[in-house]
């Protein structure tokens, strides 16, 4: 604690503060002042009263202008503080006696008074502590503004009355249509392009009985729609057998068949006359006088044909022999046993449409 350094010609009420304390000149000496005392309980709330009804809410007016804000209040004087007296001397402290035998414990007795404090020692006697200056008002708030008083708020205007619909005009007899136009030309770049594929697989064995007139091959055939009537068709196919006599091989034809709505035309060489007509002819895989295990076939590979039609067509392949009663076994052999000396086959056509 700082060594107390009083003020050496001090005037009446004057005041000394050190080590948290302070003390007023009287006159005579200094005089230390009290300790604030205790802060009294709040007072208890009042009830809060009852909300009144809302009134009916009137016209928004226009905003009206914000008022100015008041001046801040200006803030209270502290009071002053009281002088605090002079610190006591404090007591020597007394011997202790020696220390009893303990007794047995008794009952718990009431608890007495709490002795006086002692007097303290020198400097000299604490004086009584001076009372705590009065808390200086609070400044008075500036008052608030007023708010500019708010405009009516203007009425809406009635809304006018909707007009009457007027009636529906009675609808029009639709036209007769119109003639279809021409095909248009393929656009650039479009002619070569496939437009559709189509193909017959032909997996059966059976027999042709094939003479001087054409026959059709059974099973091989397939139908297409052209997408335009200047599409051109590229035919091609494949049909495997042997004749019933190798001999026939030489004497005989394969051409391509087309049926447009119930009418059909064979293609052939141009003119032939009495000749055997064929686009090919069978070929001998290898030449036995069994007629029994020596495999016979041809192929048409990429015959193109340009019918100039948007009607369905058939696309199928016949053969001819200038022996009557020649028969050829399609997808078989002859003798058509089940070892490795025989054969068994498949059939195919398939016709694919190109733009033009």
């Amino acid at each position: 604690m700082a060594a107390l350094n009083f003020p050496a010609n001090p005037s009446l009420n004057d005041q000394y503060s050190a080590n948290n304390a302070t003390w007023r000149w009287n006159g005579n000496a200094w005089v230390r002042l009290g300790d604030p005392g205790a802060q009294g309980a709040d007072g208890a709330q009042g009830d809060v009263g009852a909300q009144g009804t809302q009134g009916a809410q009137g016209y928004q007016g226009r905003q009206g202008a914000i008022g100015a804000q008041g001046a801040q209040g200006a803030q209270g004087s502290d009071g002053a503080q009281g002088n605090q007296g002079f610190q006591g001397h404090q007591g020597d402290v007394g011997a202790q006696g020696t220390q009893g035998a303990p007794g047995a414990q008794g009952d718990v007795g009431a608890q007495g008074d709490v002795g006086a404090q002692g007097t303290q020692g020198a400097p000299g006697a604490q004086g009584n502590q001076g009372y705590q200056g009065r808390q200086g008002a609070d400044g008075a708030q500036g008052t608030q503004g007023a708010d500019g008083a708010q405009g009516n708020q203007g009425y809406q205007g009635r809304q006018g009355a909707d007009g009457a619909q007027g009636n529906q005009g009675y609808q029009g007899r639709q036209g007769a249509p119109g003639a279809q136009g021409a095909q248009g030309a393929p656009a650039a770049g479009v002619n070569g392009k496939i437009l559709q594929v189509v193909r017959t697989l032909y997996d059966t064995t059976t027999s042709l009985n094939v003479s001087p007139t054409i026959n059709d091959v059974p099973g091989v055939s397939v139908s297409i729609t052209p997408a335009s009537s200047s599409s051109r068709f590229i035919i091609s196919g494949v049909v495997n057998g042997e004749w019933s006599n190798v001999g026939y091989n030489w004497g005989s034809g394969v051409l391509i068949g087309r049926l447009i709505g119930g009418t059909s035309t064979w293609i052939t060489p141009g003119s032939y006359g009495s000749r055997i007509p064929g686009l090919t002819t069978p070929k001998l895989s290898y030449y036995a006088g069994d007629n029994n295990s020596t495999p016979e076939g041809w192929t048409i590979a990429g015959y193109v044909d340009a019918p100039a039609t948007t009607s369905t067509i058939t696309y199928r392949f016949g053969m001819v022999c200038q022996n009557v009663g020649a028969t050829f076994y399609v997808n078989r052999t002859v003798g058509d046993l089940n070892t490795e000396d025989y054969n068994r086959f498949r059939s195919w056509i398939t016709v694919m449409e190109v733009a033009n």
